[in-house]
C-alpha cells in the first residue's frame, strides 16, 4: 500500500490521536480496518485506543497499528476516584478523538469533551438528538442508511480528507503458533475421525438485552440434525466464558456429534474456529471473528440488521425469518433498541432449523 502523509485541518503534523470504541467484540473488529487505514494514511500518528469493555484490551493490543489502550469497564462499578484518573491521564495529550460507529451515547461523547481534545469527530444519529451530547463534537457525519457498519467507521475519516479503500476488508486476526497449535491438540482430540468441522455459535453477549439475537438451541440442534441426515460432519459448539451452560445444552441437543468446546482466550477460540469448514451463529462478536479469520460463515439475524452487521466479505450467507418487522434495530434507531411489539421476538423465535438449511444447503456442500 503507497503511504501519504495529509494534512488534517488544525492539527499538527504526527497527531495523538483517540480511538474510542464501543462495547462489543464485533465492534472492534469492524472499526479496527478504519484506524489501520489512518495510520497508513497520516503518517507519524499516534493512536490509542479507549476501550469500554476489559475483553477489548487484549484483543486490541495484538495489533500492532494501535499504539497504546487504555480501558474503562462501562458494565461493572468504577469508583469516582479511578474514573477521575482515567480522564485526567487523557487530558491534554490528544489532539484528535473519534467516536466510531456505534457510540450514541453520553459517555462517548462527553469523554473526548471533558478530557479537552480540540477535535472531536463523531456521528450524526437520528435517534436520540442532543440528549447523547452529540453537541458536544466539533464535527459530524450523518448515519448513511445503507451502509455497513465497517463502512460506516471509514466514513468518519471521510472528514480528514481520507476516502474510503477501493477493497475495504476486515483485518486478520494475529494468531500465534501456541494457539494454532492449541486449536491442532483440540481438534485432534475431538474430532478423531476427522470429519468435516462445522462451528456453531448458539450465544451472543447478554448486555443491553443483546441476548433477544440467540436463535433458540432447539432450532440449532434441529438444523444439525438434518445436516447429519445427509453428510457425516463434526460439530464444534463455541461461546464465551458465560456462554458455558448454553453451549453445553446445545451440544447435548444435537448428540454425539457435537463438541463444546473450551478455550481460554479468544485467539484461542479464533485458531479452533480457523479449523471449521463452515460456521453458523447468531448476529454476534464470534461471527466477525469467524470472518476474519477467513471462514465461510452464515448469520442468524433476527431484530439486528444485516445491512449494518452481516459478516463482511465474500463466500458468506445471511438468514433471517419472514417477519414483515424484522429488523426493528436498524440505522434509524441507534442506541435505542426498539422492543418488540409481541413481546417474543418470533422474528428468530418462527425460524426454523428446516427452513435454514433449505437456504443453506448448497453453501453447506
Amino acid at each position: 500500500m503507497k503511504r501519504k502523509s495529509i494534512s488534517i485541518e488544525g492539527l499538527p503534523d504526527a497527531p495523538r490521536v483517540l480511538a474510542i470504541c464501543p462495547i462489543g467484540i464485533g465492534n472492534l473488529l469492524l472499526l479496527l480496518p478504519a484506524i489501520q487505514h489512518l495510520k497508513n494514511n497520516v503518517l507519524g500518528s499516534q493512536v490509542t485506543l479507549l476501550a469500554l469493555k476489559s475483553g477489548i484490551e487484549s484483543v486490541a493490543r495484538r495489533f500492532d497499528f494501535i499504539d497504546t489502550v487504555v480501558s474503562v469497564n462501562a458494565n461493572q462499578t468504577m469508583g469516582l476516584a479511578a474514573k477521575l484518573g482515567v480522564l485526567q491521564s487523557l487530558r491534554g495529550n490528544f489532539n484528535a478523538s473519534f467516536s466510531f460507529f456505534p457510540s450514541n451515547r453520553l459517555e462517548y461523547n462527553l469523554l473526548p469533551f471533558l478530557a479537552f481534545i480540540p477535535r472531536r469527530y463523531a456521528f450524526r444519529y437520528a435517534a436520540f438528538g442532543c440528549r447523547t451530547g452529540s453537541f458536544l463534537n466539533t464535527r459530524c457525519v450523518a448515519v448513511s442508511a445503507k451502509d455497513h457498519d465497517l463502512i460506516q467507521n471509514f466514513r468518519l475519516l471521510e472528514m480528514l480528507g481520507l476516502p474510503l479503500p477501493e477493497s475495504p476488508a476486515l483485518v486478520p486476526l494475529p494468531l500465534r503458533n501456541e494457539e494454532i497449535a492449541f486449536a491442532g491438540e483440540v481438534t485432534r482430540n475431538g474430532n478423531p475421525g476427522d470429519l468435516p468441522i462445522i462451528g456453531l455459535h448458539p450465544g451472543s453477549s447478554a448486555e443491553h438485552g443483546m441476548d433477544r439475537k440467540r436463535w433458540p438451541v432447539s432450532a440449532f440442534a434441529e438444523l444439525a440434525g438434518r445436516i447429519l441426515a445427509e453428510r457425516k460432519v463434526r460439530f464444534f459448539v463455541f461461546g464465551g466464558p458465560e456462554e458455558e451452560p448454553l453451549k453445553e445444552a446445545c451440544a447435548r441437543a444435537i448428540g454425539p456429534s457435537a463438541l463444546a468446546v473450551r478455550t481460554r482466550t479468544l485467539f484461542e477460540t479464533a485458531a479452533l474456529i480457523q479449523r471449521c469448514y463452515r460456521f453458523i451463529s447468531n448476529d454476534s462478536g464470534l461471527m466477525h471473528v469467524a470472518a476474519c479469520v477467513d471462514v465461510p460463515v452464515c448469520g442468524v439475524f433476527g431484530p439486528t440488521d444485516d445491512l449494518r452487521t452481516a459478516p463482511f466479505g465474500p463466500g458468506h450467507r445471511v438468514i433471517r425469518g419472514s417477519e414483515a418487522c424484522s429488523p426493528c434495530w436498524t440505522h434509524g434507531n441507534v442506541g435505542k433498541r426498539e422492543s418488540c411489539k409481541f413481546g417474543d421476538y418470533r422474528c428468530l423465535g418462527n425460524l426454523s432449523g428446516q427452513a435454514v438449511y433449505e437456504k443453506i444447503a448448497g453453501w453447506l456442500r
